[in-house]
């Protein structure tokens, strides 16, 4: 019986997730669509580079990054390159703020994580296809 190869869901499905999103260029979380603005290479290096970092203590749910300098540019990188209804999310300061009617709150860290693997796809796939 010959071996089947396994589909890259099978072998990375948070890679084939990244990339369904990035090729569409957007992401619906609790029914809430976001869309992807144009990158620039610097700003997918400078979110690679720290989600390469924290990757492992964000997937232990321990999220103390968050309370760090260097969390706060990648928070505004992603933030400004993101839109809901046609507003940049990073241009609204009280955009996830939970006392909000209408909050977006409970998509922030979803948004935050998604975003990290997203904006790194293009950087990753010539590294994982070889």
């Amino acid at each position: 019986m010959a071996k089947k190869d396994k589909t890259e869901e099978e072998v990375n499905p948070d890679l084939a997730r990244a990339k369904a999103i990035h090729e569409a260029s957007c992401i619906t979380i609790n029914g809430n669509e976001y869309k992807i603005l144009d990158l620039t290479h610097r700003t997918r290096l400078k979110v690679f580079s720290f989600s390469s970092v924290y990757e492992t203590q964000a997937l232990a749910a321990n999220f103390t990054f968050i309370d760090t300098s260097k969390y706060l540019e990648i928070e505004a990188a992603i933030l400004n390159n993101i839109s809901y209804n046609g507003a940049v999310v990073g241009s609204d300061p009280e955009f996830f703020n939970a006392k909000r009617e209408n909050t977006k709150a409970g998509d922030y860290i979803e948004l935050i994580l998604t975003m990290m693997d997203v904006f790194s796809y293009p950087l990753l796939t010539g590294s994982l296809t070889n």
